[in-house]
């Protein structure tokens, strides 16, 4: 006799089995959720979740990360602390009276002397030569035309010279630094009477002074203020220790080379002036650049500081 569908289930609810089958799932997959709530929720970063594909977790702790490289500053720091530094005395070259001839100035940029271009401010090539330099990373100067004692003498057009006022000092000063605005420093053309006036000299310094200009005083007269005055009025100052090329002749001008490594080996600086209206005294510059290895040759900024 075939039996009827459902006959078996119908004895297990009577004997009550299934209730309680049923009632011992909900009890464990109410204990089984609790427990994965408790790692996901009480106890954040103790599961995780396997990657796609079903791999198991990874049970080795993430990786350190790299550290970090240190900064531009940082290492620039680090660069400039292992940089062996140059004890030898310093030496500031200056070529004056650049403007005149491009080619003598285009010679001294082709060298591997390190020079101050001291530029005239009405010579035909003065603003050319002056970026030229600039942009070849020189030091340049307005070589400010001054009056001299000596009347037959010269200055130029546009000299600062005794008696004038303030305003046409500063006139002067801002015309010719349009001409070199590169301009770190002055120093004088000439200018052998005006270094020696006090009350002009004044005026002159304190409007380099509101234009944060230092001043080189090239002694064209040993009785000059110039430096004097530039620390009563608070002008960063200093004076060249040698004239170069005042005779023309090689072994001249190689005897004021090697008078000035002298003076820089036993007061740590100096400072010589050439003339870029000379080309003997590049020639001779050149010859003697064994001797001048013996000092560390530098800008003028390199000496004001």
């Amino acid at each position: 006799m075939p039996r009827k569908r459902g006959g078996n289930r119908r004895r297990l609810r009577k004997r009550g089995w299934f209730p309680g089958r049923l009632a011992l799932f909900l009890v464990l997959l109410l204990a089984t959720g609790g427990a994965a709530a408790y790692l996901l929720l009480i106890q954040p970063g103790t599961f995780r979740f396997p990657a796609l594909g079903g791999s198991a977790p990874d049970p080795r702790p993430p990786a350190a990360a790299p550290p970090e490289a240190p900064s531009q500053a940082k290492a620039a720091e680090a660069t400039e602390e292992t940089r062996p530094t140059d004890t030898r005395p310093k030496v500031a070259l200056i070529l004056d009276d650049v403007g005149h001839r491009r080619e003598i100035a285009r010679q001294y940029l082709d060298s591997d002397l390190v020079i101050t271009f001291a530029v005239l401010p009405y010579a035909p090539y003065a603003a050319d030569i002056a970026h030229e330099a600039s942009r070849a990373g020189r030091d340049v100067m307005l070589h400010l035309p001054m009056e001299p004692t000596n009347h037959d003498w010269d200055p130029g057009p546009d000299a600062i010279r005794t008696g004038m006022d303030v305003k046409s000092i500063a006139r002067i000063l801002d015309q010719d630094l349009r001409v070199v605005p590169m301009a770190v420093a002055v120093n004088n053309h000439m200018g052998s009477r005006l270094t020696e006036d006090r009350e002009t000299m004044l005026l002159f310094l304190r409007a380099l002074k509101d234009r944060r200009l230092a001043y080189v005083d090239s002694l064209t007269s040993p009785r000059s203020l110039g430096r004097e005055l530039a620390t009563e009025v608070g002008v960063p100052a200093i004076a060249r220790d040698i004239f170069l090329d005042n005779v023309q002749d090689a072994e001249a001008i190689a005897q004021e080379i090697d008078r000035l490594v002298a003076i820089a080996k036993k007061s740590g600086t100096a400072i010589g002036i050439g003339h870029a209206t000379y080309p003997l005294t590049l020639e001779t510059l050149l010859a003697r650049r064994d001797k001048l290895a013996e000092v560390n040759l530098v800008g003028i900024r390199e000496i004001l500081r």
